[in-house]
C-alpha cells in the first residue's frame, strides 16, 4: 500500500493504526513517509475532526472499519485493502482490493480519473436516532419493564 500511495502522487493524511497484531509492520512502513511533503502523519485524530476530514476527502484507503461504516454515509469511495473487513457490510462505494501495489494504484487512479457519484448509505442509520430515543423514553412500557435480571435454565 505504501508503495502505491507514494507512486500515486496524491496528498494524504495518514493516521496510525490500532495496536493490533502486526501494527509494528505498519509503523515501520509509515517511516518511509516522514520526509515526503504530500503526506501528513498523525498518531490519532479526534472523531469529530476525523469526520470533517472524511467528508472532504477524495477517498479513504486501508482496512479500517471507517471505510465500511462512515465513508459510505458521505458517499466517499473506500479502497478496502485485504481481508480484515471480509463479510462486513458492502456498498457500491467500497472497492475491495488485494494487498498488492498494482491493484491498489490502479484503483486510486480509477477513482481520481472518474467522477463517481455514489448514493449515501443509510444501512447503519439515517440520522434520526435522537428522535427514536426520545420516542422510546416517552413510552410507558419502557418504564414498566422489569429491571431485575433473571436466570432461566434452558
Amino acid at each position: 500500500m505504501v508503495d502505491a500511495v507514494i507512486e500515486s502522487g496524491q496528498n494524504y493524511v495518514v493516521i496510525y493504526p490500532n495496536n493490533d497484531p502486526g501494527s509494528e509492520i505498519i509503523f515501520n512502513e509509515y517511516k518511509r513517509l516522514n520526509n515526503l511533503t504530500n503526506f501528513r502523519v498523525y498518531p490519532s485524530i479526534k472523531f469529530e475532526k476525523f469526520l470533517v476530514l472524511l467528508k472532504n476527502c477524495k477517498f479513504i484507503i486501508g482496512n479500517s472499519s471507517a471505510g465500511i461504516r462512515e465513508a459510505p454515509i458521505y458517499s466517499i469511495p473506500t479502497i478496502n485493502i485485504g481481508t480484515r473487513q471480509h463479510n462486513r457490510f458492502n456498498h457500491e462505494s467500497i472497492f475491495n482490493v488485494q494487498e498488492k501495489k498494482e491493484p491498489i494504484l490502479k484503483t486510486i487512479n480509477n477513482i481520481m480519473n472518474n467522477s463517481y457519484k455514489f448514493s449515501p448509505s443509510y444501512f447503519f442509520g439515517d440520522g434520526s436516532s435522537i428522535s427514536k430515543f426520545m420516542e422510546t423514553l416517552e413510552k410507558q412500557s419502557l418504564w414498566e419493564t422489569k429491571t431485575q435480571k433473571q436466570f432461566i435454565d434452558l
